[in-house]
């Protein structure tokens, strides 16, 4: 396994991350470099976000975005959502994925949240295998509409 370095994520690292982004959507729905800096600027400045990279030997192979939200119920303690977990295929399989979901998992602790969630498209099947071997557990069913009108492709 290699050494991995869990950072905030910054202007120089965008072109990493429209690398990444290319490998988990159609290179189609990327944003272009000053909507991913804006897009950036904005996470960076919205309270309880954060877009953090992994790094390996100087090396950007993965990203993740974690929200922390405040809450009403279960005695008024926040939640935590992870968002968008990208590890490069090369990297894959070398511990990077699990690093940044331990990550996501202290730091949703340390804000005091009784639980972390995420969704999968239901066709990642990898992906689900990887978060049962994590401990994760499908225990609801998630709905979704989408606001722009345009679904995103179908699996291939």
């Amino acid at each position: 396994m290699p050494d991995i370095t869990i950072r905030d994520a910054n202007h120089g690292d965008v072109p990493a991350l429209l690398r990444l982004l290319g490998q988990l959507d159609p290179p189609a729905e990327a944003p272009d470099e000053p909507a991913a800096r804006a897009a950036l600027d904005a996470i960076a400045r919205h309270p309880g976000m954060r877009l953090v990279v992994a790094e390996t030997d100087g090396e950007v192979v993965g990203s993740v975005v974690l929200a922390v939200l405040p809450n009403l119920t279960h005695h008024a303690q926040p939640w935590a959502q992870l968002e968008n977990l990208i590890v490069d295929e090369a990297y894959r399989g070398q511990g990077v994925g699990r690093a940044l979901t331990q990550w996501c998992e202290a730091t949703a602790r340390a804000e005091g949240c009784y639980k972390l969630q995420f969704q999968s498209r239901n066709h990642r099947k990898a992906s689900h295998r990887f978060y049962r071997r994590l401990g994760y557990q499908a225990l609801t069913v998630g709905f979704r509409r989408y606001l722009t009108g345009t679904l995103p492709p179908p699996p291939v």
